[in-house]
């Protein structure tokens, strides 16, 4: 693969910021038209209340009591569920163009509908897991990794790692989150094998990078490409930098907001997309 196209996308449940209406149908032909490589979403419905998805093999997500409790199991192609595409939005999204849909849940309501966030790529799956990095019991959150076949000019054969977060409102829930993800990353990715980490950081007061950089050697594509974070919230009139998408072992080489009216229309966020080539 000479180059890999990422999208990092919040996407409200599927549902428009202003009216409320139902724009995930919407989303999914956009986000088909970019073909992206990965995708990376968050607040994804996961189940609605009145069927259960308990059966599919992308719904795990062990509790965590501990700062970081892993469950990093082999995924066999033949062994993938598909989910029905009449309740998870992710599959809705992925349609039949996509190889690979992981899901980590990360709220569930009393009525069982449930959300999180997805990995949803046209590049085949070696081993996912969900990471519940909840600091407190008003915000759920998680950081899903899944590692992706990905073939390189210098190797026969290696991975290619792809984390998507969702992070607390709050600072002190924040950096403690960052620290959990960079204490997961540091213990069980390689620094040889590709890396990218997007999200919904919720970086209000630009702690982010900083810490990431200094602590991985990852680069935040926006500020190295422009010299500055990317305005995604709120959609109608971005102001806030909240979206990243952050790498290592890959050369950005373009990256822009998707801002059109056709997409301020169908989240309060909007998305991000990068371009990268191999180191």
């Amino acid at each position: 693969m000479k180059s890999l196209t990422v999208v990092s996308y919040n996407i409200h449940k599927g549902v428009s910021a202003i009216k409320r209406t139902p724009s995930i149908n919407d989303i999914a032909l956009s986000m088909q038209s970019l073909a992206p490589d990965i995708i990376c979403l968050q607040e994804v419905v996961g189940e609605t209340k009145k069927i259960s998805l308990k059966n599919s093999v992308f719904t795990a997500n062990p509790k965590i009591t501990s700062d970081i409790e892993k469950n990093f199991d082999s995924v066999e192609s033949d062994n993938l569920i598909k989910p029905n595409k009449k309740l998870s939005q992710y599959a809705i999204i992925a349609g039949n163009d996509y190889l690979t849909q992981c899901y980590g849940k990360n709220a569930e309501k009393k009525n069982g509908h449930h959300h999180g966030n997805a990995l949803i790529s046209s590049l085949k799956i070696k081993k996912w897991c969900n990471l519940n990095i909840s600091t407190n019991k008003f915000e759920q959150r998680g950081c899903l990794h899944g590692e992706f076949e990905f073939s390189r000019e210098t190797a026969k054969s290696q991975s290619l790692h792809a984390l998507c977060v969702h992070l607390d409102l709050l600072e002190r829930g924040r950096m403690r989150q960052l620290h959990y993800i960079i204490e997961y990353i540091e213990s069980e990715i390689s620094r040889e094998d590709p890396l990218v980490l997007a999200g919904d950081f919720n970086d209000w007061n630009d702690q982010a990078t900083r810490i990431l950089s200094s602590h991985l050697g990852v680069k935040e594509v926006f500020l190295d490409l422009f010299g500055s974070h990317a305005l995604t919230f709120p959609s109608r009139l971005p102001l806030l930098k909240l979206d990243r998408i952050y790498t290592r072992g890959l050369i950005a080489s373009y990256a822009r907001v998707l801002n059109e009216p056709i997409w301020r229309s169908r989240s309060d966020h909007v998305p991000i997309v990068a371009v990268f080539n191999q180191q």
